[in-house]
């Protein structure tokens, strides 16, 4: 029989690892896997759950959160179960918000990060209101392969423009003054 119906979102399409022997009446809330490993779908459409043989609508039969799919009522002792990730899904409806991951995240494309950043627990923060990124004593900011420049400022001791390069270090400028603090 043909498929009728819109076309399926592009992108590709995984079974995840079954959730079937965890089904004991009284759980919801399982953990989402992909060959073992972690899962984090963007939103609740981005699966296609079947259990007992029906399809679940997202939002309503089941909700996801980071790496957790919760069902609105627990799935009976040996209810069959498959769900099907949908990965690039796409789109910015329902983006997931405080999304943790806990391994690497790639990301393809243009991305665009609104708000507040914070980077290894603040040694880069980027704070959004007032357009200021700060950098943790003994971060560095490196330019080059070979890493020619750094900029950074060393706890309590010193700010430092180390240039390694082969080239000149240029300061171009229209007028330049420089100044003790006090």
């Amino acid at each position: 029989m043909a498929y009728i119906g819109r076309n399926p979102a592009i992108g590709t399409q995984k079974v995840l690892d079954s959730l079937e022997s965890q089904f004991n009446g009284a759980l919801t809330t399982f953990d989402l896997r992909y060959n073992t490993n972690t899962i984090y779908p963007t939103i609740a459409s981005a699966l296609i759950v079947s259990l007992g043989g029906v399809l679940q609508e997202p939002g309503s039969a089941y909700n996801v959160a980071s790496d957790q799919i919760t069902f609105a009522t627990a799935p009976p002792t040996g209810a069959d179960c498959w769900i099907l990730l949908y990965s690039e899904f796409g789109g910015v409806a329902g983006a997931t918000t405080n999304l943790t991951v806990g391994n690497n995240l790639a990301v393809q494309g243009t991305t665009d990060l609104d708000g507040d950043i914070d980077i290894d627990a603040g040694q880069v923060t980027y704070t959004a209101s007032s357009n200021i990124a700060k950098f943790a004593d003994n971060a560095k900011l490196i330019f080059g392969d070979g890493d020619d420049l750094q900029i950074y400022h060393t706890a309590d001791t010193e700010s430092v423009i180390h240039d390694n390069g082969t080239g000149p270090l240029k300061i171009r400028t229209n007028k330049l003054q420089i100044k003790r603090c006090f």
